[in-house]
């Protein structure tokens, strides 16, 4: 399958949500191709749910020949996030 640009939105609202950023951009990179471009980082208030800390945000784009179906959710299952 040859390179397409993909566009990630991450996020992280638990312990250090800047550590938990880089942790996914490191993972990114290292598995599913080059990363072209980081937009910065926006702290947002949560929508909905029960009380909890506000969120940091950001968008990356890489370049990659994996499937959108082998990216969903695979800082979830490698990182030290928790549901």
């Amino acid at each position: 399958m040859a390179a397409r640009r993909a566009y990630l939105g991450l996020g992280s609202n638990m312990g250090d949500r800047a550590a938990q950023l880089q942790f996914a951009l490191d993972g990114l990179a290292a598995r599913a191709g080059r990363v072209v471009a980081i937009s910065p980082v926006y702290e947002t208030e949560p929508v909905g749910g029960p009380p909890q800390p506000d969120y940091l945000n950001a968008v990356v784009a890489v370049e990659t020949a994996l499937s959108p179906g082998s990216c969903w959710g695979w800082p979830r299952r490698s990182g030290p996030c928790r549901r």
